[in-house]
């Protein structure tokens, strides 16, 4: 990859002339831990665990917290490589790097490069609160709650008759939702991109597992599908109540 960054000359047969060919790695994911070991950085739970941002941790209640912060100081790839200079020159980790990563070699932004970790922080994180909000009835006199729609919803998922390549069945979320998996937090997978709602049952899919459907049903209900929402007029159904009223 280095030898790419730099530059390879190589004959191309269709052009009958050389050319110098860069690659470079642009982006990039992994979950926390593997993100800290990618970055040379402290894990997401020690002191200056984040690897976004330089914030210390805080202890609250015997759990580890960051507090929140209306200005953070966001990490730059000359600040992380100052850092891992002076880790490796001192033998212990500074602002949460412990020492040079091999990223920083390939990759033009090796750090605002790599991407939030979608599965832990959006289904499992994100998407799993917001369902803890609306359903959990310790909220039930909160605005926001819809606790009242959890035996709807439930026969709604129960009902929900998935395509073949989705291994895992839908579980209530009265009963289930504690153990519910990242894969549960997505209405069909845990593919992340462009959303369509369907006509006229309203369901959303990604664009990947409406490419997949073969029989013009939807995958949740199977209703037959007419035609597509495009994303303009999907805004009118994204809160959940609003969802119900027109259902």
């Amino acid at each position: 990859m280095k030898e790419l960054r730099k530059g390879v000359n190589i004959y191309v047969e269709d052009l009958k002339k050389n050319v110098d060919l860069h690659a470079a790695i642009i982006c990039g994911t992994a979950d926390l831990p593997a993100k800290a070991l990618f970055l040379g950085m402290n894990q997401y739970n020690d002191r200056f665990g984040c690897q976004v941002c330089v914030q210390e941790v805080r202890t609250v209640d015997h759990r580890r917290v960051y507090p929140f912060k209306s200005n953070l100081n966001l990490r730059t790839e000359k600040d992380v490589l100052e850092s891992s200079i002076q880790a490796v020159a001192c033998g212990f980790p500074v602002c949460g790097v412990k020492g040079l990563t091999i990223l920083s070699k390939i990759c033009y932004k090796f750090v605002s490069s790599t991407a939030v970790d979608v599965m832990h922080n959006t289904h499992e994180g994100v998407v799993k609160k917001l369902i803890d909000l609306w359903f959990n009835s310790k909220y039930s006199n909160e605005i926001f709650s819809i606790s009242h729609f959890t035996n709807l919803v439930d026969d709604k998922l129960c009902s929900i008759k998935p395509p073949s390549f989705i291994s895992r069945r839908p579980r209530t979320i009265k009963d289930h939702f504690p153990y519910w998996k990242a894969l549960e937090c997505c209405p069909i997978c845990s593919r992340i991109g462009r959303v369509q709602r369907l006509w006229p049952c309203m369901h959303r899919m990604c664009v990947p597992c409406v490419e997949q459907i073969t029989n013009n049903l939807c995958a949740v209900c199977r209703e037959p599908i007419t035609s597509y929402l495009p994303p303009h007029l999907m805004a009118n159904y994204a809160r959940p109540e609003r969802f119900f009223q027109q259902r």
